[in-house]
């Protein structure tokens, strides 16, 4: 794109290139012609433009985040409108998110995960004491910046607290997250507070230094499940030689009840800073946080160390305002900031700072987990914007849902590029045309060309370079054989077979072991010594419940097999549901199953007593599949004489019992149908005589 075809917003911000995707709103790096520097420009997209709630939403997004001037925030310049949609300005932060460093550097030292919480906390505090919840927490929205300086991204999605415009917005719209890191309230549809944050903090911490988070699931509605009914193994059981104070701040912030965590992000960097300074934390006296790693119950404890510290305490003032950056030390391998000076903190005794007073916790919902698939919409609805620096080694990322970031796979291996390719959930096309100077199967060419957002499932187009003297074969179609069967087509075909890898993916919708792809693809003319790689089914160890309340017991078993489950089929009267209708299936659903469990499938028989339709002007067909579906039987009785051509011929006219009265499930209903004469009426013709009777009156003179 030239400099001459770059839009320009609002005679300031000239774009240069998209940078990011969210559910939303696309990223753009720009330029501020008027202050010289580079900025991020989130852009709505204009479907979202022409709805009303949205513009709104987007406006307290920047008005929001504006107000949260802090080292460790990303900070919003400017929001104005752009032809039929609307932008942010913000600031750009050249380096990678968390998300990115944690795949390609792997888990980190506690006392590195603890650096990066102290500016999350720090942030999180002055957002909290200004009244905003960030409510979506998580690695891809912490920038670790190339200075590093760990910032927090996207308090957009965040609400004001004390906002009294939020009353006339629909609060849908406003419960959003991400199910792998937002908490146990925020799973149940309760509102969330400070410290939800807190809780998401703590999963933070926890995927930063196990490699991963503490719980995952086929799809957000089972993690959202684990997260209200599950418990995390304790770090100890994960990493050999966590520190006990560490494990224990992270297991108070993973508390189920947000009154038994942290109670602000001020009273949490605190203890992350005695963490760092080798004292006493104050987790290790609460009830659920002590102990050498013992979960809750073990009958493990540990002695009270020395000087401790309640939840509630304060440590000694700092000479450090409220909300300064934290002082920097010897940086990390990907450099955050560390915590503060080493000035160990002299605890006051008997002191406990006044708390902020939260509302109290709505009553758990027993229907929590349907209200989790309602605000998944919204979440997908919400997106997120993560801001980093496009020249970085970033890996794919930034594409809404259903979509995929072309990889870069030039230089690479054949077999490495196909691998990468499918690993972001794109289809390798591979092409092999000599070319002098690249090495012998290495990838020198690529279509679409990296950071390209195109639709899951797409063909890239790939070149590499053949070895010389190489024989090309047609690839044959490999998809729905079984491994071993696809292997020996292969053998059979002439290529090398120990050049075949197999690259498995969970699934419970296939047989195991069965080919659901394959790269390079059917009908590519291919080296007979090319790297094959075969996607094969494996079936989980778990699955997921899902539920098929309501539905037709055929269609439910479908469901349930294509999962793996063998079903047995029972029944049940119901008063609520519908005859031959699904009341439920026991597991429950939302229940985490093991592969392969014969489950039962509860079908309704209908209720005790049903209420009778009415029936008139229904065909017979149309109103025995009435009375089918709440369990009642049909009986057709005489039929009514109709006039010829009646328009209720072969309709039901009577029934008995009536409309409107109780009837046992089962009982017999009685219609009786019109029935219109076939003889037309025959035409009278009347003639009509008409007789004129003359009267003479003679009078008679009595002379």
């Amino acid at each position: 794109m030239s400099s001459t075809q770059r839009p320009v917003l609002n005679d300031r911000y000239e774009l240069e290139q998209r940078i990011g995707r969210g559910g939303m709103a696309d990223v753009f790096l720009a330029r501020d012609l008027l202050l010289d520097r580079p900025v991020a420009i989130k852009v709505l997209f204009p479907e979202f433009a022409a709805d009303p709630s949205f513009v709104e939403r987007f406006r307290r997004e920047a008005q929001s985040a504006a107000n949260l001037n802090h080292p460790n925030i990303v900070g919003v310049y400017d929001w104005g409108r752009y032809g039929s949609t609307y932008f942010i300005a913000m600031e750009f932060i050249a380096g990678r998110t968390l998300a990115e460093v944690l795949r390609s550097n792997g888990p980190v030292t506690p006392q590195q995960a603890t650096d990066v919480a102290i500016e999350v906390a720090s942030a999180l505090a002055f957002a909290h004491r200004n009244g905003v919840v960030h409510r979506d927490i998580k690695p891809a929205n912490i920038l670790v910046g190339h200075d590093g300086r760990v910032k927090v991204a996207d308090f957009g999605i965040a609400r004001a607290l004390n906002s009294s415009a939020e009353q006339d917005l629909t609060q849908a719209g406003s419960v959003m997250g991400t199910a792998t890191y937002f908490s146990p309230e925020q799973a149940q549809g309760a509102q969330p507070d400070p410290r939800s944050d807190l809780y998401s903090l703590g999963i933070v911490m926890y995927e930063l230094t196990t490699g991963r988070p503490p719980f995952t699931g086929e799809n957000p509605v089972a993690i959202a499940y684990k997260q209200v009914h599950s418990e995390p193994p304790r770090l100890g059981e994960l990493v050999p030689n966590v520190p006990e104070d560490f494990d224990a701040i992270v297991h108070t912030l993973l508390l189920k009840s947000p009154d038994d965590r942290y109670p602000t992000a001020d009273v949490l960097r605190e203890d992350l800073r005695r963490f760092k300074d080798g004292q006493p934390v104050a987790a290790l006296n609460s009830p659920a946080g002590n102990g050498n790693g013992a979960t809750a119950g073990s009958g493990q404890a540990t002695a009270p160390a020395p000087n401790p510290v309640a939840l509630g305490g304060a440590a000694a003032p700092r000479s450090m305002p409220a909300g300064a950056p934290e002082p920097r030390r010897a940086p990390s391998p990907f450099q955050p900031i560390p915590a503060g000076a080493n000035m160990p903190p002299t605890v006051a005794q008997g002191y406990a700072p006044p708390q902020p007073g939260y509302p109290p916790q709505q009553q758990r919902r027993t229907g929590g987990v349907i209200i989790v698939a309602l605000f998944i919409l919204a979440l997908f609805a919400a997106g997120g914007v993560v801001l980093f620096n496009v020249l970085s080694n970033r890996e794919p990322g930034g594409a809404a849902v259903g979509e995929a970031q072309v990889p870069e796979v030039r230089g690479l291996t054949l077999a490495d590029a196909q691998k990468k390719l499918l690993d972001a959930n794109l289809i390798p096309d591979v092409r092999a045309v000599e070319k002098e100077g690249v090495a012998d199967d290495v990838v020198y060419e690529q279509d679409p060309t990296p950071d390209q957002v195109v639709d899951e499932g797409s063909k890239v187009t790939i070149t590499y370079n053949p070895a010389p003297g190489t024989t090309l074969i047609e690839m044959p179609d490999l998809t729905n054989l079984t491994y071993d069967d696809a292997v020996a087509l292969l053998d059979k075909k002439g290529f090398d077979i120990g050049k075949v890898r197999a690259q498995r993916k969970e699934t419970a919708a296939v047989p195991e072991n069965t080919v659901m792809d394959q790269a390079p693809l059917k009908g590519q003319q291919v080296p007979n010594n090319s790297e094959i790689i075969l996607v094969t089914a494996t079936h989980p160890s778990k699955v997921v419940m899902p539920n098929v309340s309501g539905q037709d017991p055929a269609t439910a078993t479908r469901a349930l097999e294509a999962l793996g489950f063998k079903v047995n089929q029972l029944t049940e009267q119901n008063d609520s549901v519908p005859a031959n209708r699904v009341v439920r299936t026991e597991p429950l659903a939302g229940s985490s199953v093991n592969y392969g469990t014969t489950i039962a499938l509860v079908v309704s028989t209908g209720p005790l007593s049903v209420t009778v339709p009415n029936l008139n002007g229904m065909t017979e067909n149309e109103a025995r599949q009435v009375l089918q579906d709440l369990n009642l039987k049909t009986k057709v009785g005489d039929s009514v004489p109709l006039p010829y051509g009646n328009a209720q011929d072969d309709k039901v006219m009577l029934q008995s019992p009536v409309a409107g009265s109780s009837a046992l499930a089962g009982a017999t209903i009685t219609i009786r149908l019109g029935l219109a004469s076939t003889t037309p009426p025959t035409t009278t013709s009347t003639s009509t005589t008409t007789t004129t009777t003359t009267t003479t009156t003679t009078t008679v003179d009595p002379n």
